[in-house]
């Protein structure tokens, strides 16, 4: 505050209660292929269940990546989930030759699609083929007067049209008319037909009459022509009348119990908006699962989207929007909009059901009502009311493309930014050791993360018939993947780091979902074991043996080492997964893949190093651009040593010290605006050797005689 001038009361606030924040130790971040799901997008997963509903179910390509994330979830409950995505991935549409590709809602633009040379209607919400499982149905009240043409008893130009009689109507209806005697007539907008069949679409909307007398002799006009023509006499002509779709023709629509509101209809705020009420704006939308590959049960209603309106301007009485195309952008879990229905759909009972250029009854799709016109067309051919149905095709991009691609935002890549991305522990799922080096190279990068990683499938496992090969064999391979083949290109040795943890094998488990069994890579589990042990104890504490290191679901495992197995595996930095009989299957190994010894290749010291670090690093980061004085370095101690304090007394720590003050920050530190503290801390280390020293002395000697 500047000097006062003249007399006053300043009042000021000093706050000296900072400390240092806890920090999150049980946030896992996975990137794996997915059959549903957005793609190269992170996505936070807290229960199997939220997994399923987000990214499907397994199946036989993708189910090693998808146990992966779900055996973490059995421990833990937080994975920020990202779908790799294939260089080739499209969605699913129901029309169109262009492809289409949509990772997230992110990326979904409408301007986009309907620039397309053949916009489709609907896109699959996301890329891959299961959503050519999806189809989209809808009413929208377009089928108005509608008349059923019977070719039984009908005359055309003196000739009875019957079967064998091969008389062909114009294959192009269109511009003809029907004249029924009496001053009415009735335009053919469309049709086509031939002795078995004739369909004719006819625009009533110039007339005074719903529906011509059944029985009429009408005249088919020819274009232009406005007074001479074909007499035809119609035996049977059955009228539905009134504009729109009556209640019966309605109900007889497959998926009319569906809804509450009945077709057609008009909403209420195209009446305020129009002061009419046969406006017809409204339509019912529904996605269904036509192959079950989502609900398992073919024909399965998805979603249902009722009482939506065509008009892009449509708000209910309290603000909502109910403009059919935003509301299912906004809510559908299956579909994006692509473009208003074009000319033509068909219909369930494979009839060709015409609509006028964007609509069909009532109003154009997209209108705002109050500033156009409504178009009240009347088109139907055939009578049917079963609404238009289209099916979608073209999806594909389960598997394939790069998870590792850490310099960029696709894959693992979107947790590079240790910044911007909160995690501290990293699945590797079932990676080769190419991915598994990105991956260290990533944690590496981040300083602030525990990747878990299992050995490449191929040395434990006969992949052709899924036999484990010989303990000895896969212990050779194992030790030699980690000491020779782990490494960075160009290097002799292998890979050397405290931030990475390798286990010992692969488990076999129950896939309740497709019931088989499945040989899955273990790091999912030891993932979890880390945050139950978080939960249970503190991040500084092993999470191996026998009081946290149990895992769960394990059938048997590829490997079981026996005691020098285990001493071969320990001594490379591999910890042994081992099945105790009495006791389940153990994590028997707290290693990390640091081959120097020192503190740091234990996993229990790495992660409390991740918590003082990361929590005293948050902590320090508001002494940016503050004086560089002795008070605020002192501020600074006061505020980190009772955080070590409290790690101390929760057995992370044997004793510490923290130096802050002139004789790290001299002079020329603090003319470089520099500020310097340092920190000694003595890590608590776990007990990985136990040694038991049994004495037997005669019965009459003193124990005070031998020393003890």
């Amino acid at each position: 505050m500047a000097f006062q001038v003249s007399p006053g009361v300043v009042t000021k606030e000093i706050d000296l209660s900072t400390i240092v924040p806890a920090v999150a130790t049980t946030l896992a971040g996975y990137c794996g292929y997915f059959e549903w799901g957005p793609m190269d997008k992170i996505i936070t997963v807290d229960s199997v269940g939220n997994l399923m509903t987000l990214f499907g179910k397994p199946n036989t390509e993708n189910f090693k990546h998808w146990f992966t994330a779900a055996n973490f979830l059995g421990y833990g409950d937080n994975l920020k989930v990202v779908r790799a995505g294939d260089a080739d991935a499209f969605n699913s549409v129901n029309s169109g030759a262009n492809l289409v590709r949509i990772n997230s809602y992110d990326d979904y633009s409408a301007a986009t699609i309907s620039a397309l040379s053949t916009p489709p209607e609907w896109v699959a919400r996301y890329p891959g083929s299961k959503a050519d499982s999806l189809k989209v149905v809808w009413h929208d009240g377009g089928y108005g007067n509608t008349f059923d043409y019977s070719l039984s008893g009908v005359t055309i130009g003196g000739v009875l049209v019957g079967a064998g009689h091969g008389l062909t109507l114009p294959s192009a209806m269109a511009g003809f008319t029907l004249a029924d005697g009496t001053g009415n007539t009735f335009t053919i907008v469309s049709g086509s037909g031939t002795t078995a069949a004739a369909l004719f679409d006819i625009n009533l909307s110039a007339n005074t009459t719903a529906s011509p007398v059944t029985g009429a002799t009408f005249t088919i006009l020819e274009v232009g022509n406005t007074t001479t023509g074909i007499t035809a006499t119609f035996g049977a002509i059955a009228a539905t009348g009134g504009y729109g779709v009556s209640a019966s023709q309605y109900n007889d629509w497959k998926y009319a119990d569906q809804f509450a509101t009945k077709m057609p209809f008009t909403t209420q705020f195209a009446v305020d908006q129009t002061s009419s009420e046969t406006v017809y704006d409204g339509v019912n939308i529904a996605v269904i699962d036509e192959d079950g590959l989502f609900s398992g049960v073919k024909g399965t209603v998805l979603e249902v989207f009722d009482g939506m309106s065509k008009a892009g301007n449509h708000r209910t009485s309290q603000g909502f929007n109910k403009f059919y195309k935003d509301y299912i952008n906004e809510n559908s879990q299956y579909i994006y909009w692509g473009y208003h229905p074009g000319t033509s759909s068909t219909s369930n009972g494979g009839v060709t059901n015409y609509q006028s250029s964007i609509g069909g009854i009532g109003m154009a799709w997209g209108t705002n009502l109050g500033t156009t016109g409504c178009t009240f067309t009347i088109l139907n051919a055939s009578g049917s009311s079963a609404g238009y149905a289209v099916s979608m095709t073209g999806g594909t991009g389960e598997m394939g493309g790069v998870r590792t691609t850490t310099g960029t935002t696709q894959g693992y890549g979107a947790f590079a930014d240790s910044e911007t991305v909160n995690v501290n522990i990293i699945l590797g799922g079932p990676a080769g050791y190419t991915e598994s080096i990105g991956l260290i190279d990533l944690v590496e990068a981040r300083k602030d993360a525990v990747l878990f990683i299992s050995p490449d499938e191929g040395l434990c496992i006969n992949t052709t018939s899924g036999i484990p090969k010989e303990a000895s064999t896969q212990t050779a391979n194992i030790v030699n993947y980690r000491e020779g083949t782990l490494k960075r290109s160009g290097s002799d040795q292998g890979i050397n780091s405290s931030y990475a943890f390798l286990d010992s094998g692969w488990k076999y488990m129950y896939d309740q979902f497709n019931d088989v069994f499945r040989w899955v890579p273990f790091n999912g589990d030891v993932a979890g074991l880390a945050v139950r042990s978080d939960e249970a104890t503190d991040p500084w504490f092993s999470p191996a043996g026998f009081n946290r290191g149990k895992l769960r679901g394990v059938i048997k495992l590829s490997l079981n080492p026996s005691k020098s197995q285990r001493d071969d595996l320990y001594q490379a930095n591999v910890n042994p997964i081992v099945a105790f009989p009495g006791e389940g299957t153990i994590l028997f190994g707290d290693k990390t893949l640091q081959s120097k010894p020192s503190a740091f290749d234990r996993i229990n010291v790495r992660r409390l190093f991740i918590v003082l670090e990361k929590a005293v690093s948050t902590a320090a980061k508001y002494q940016l651009f503050e004086q560089n004085d002795a008070f605020t370095r002192a501020q600074f101690k006061n505020m980190v040593e009772p955080f070590l304090r409290d790690v101390q007394a929760r057995r992370g720590l044997t004793d510490f010290k923290v130096i802050c003050d002139e004789t790290n920050n001299p002079g020329s530190v603090v003319d470089r605006n520099e500020f310097v503290a340092d920190i000694f801390v003595k890590p608590t280390r776990s007990i990985n050797f136990i040694t038991l020293n049994f004495i037997a002395t005669r019965s009459g000697v003193s124990f005070d005689e031998i020393g003890v």
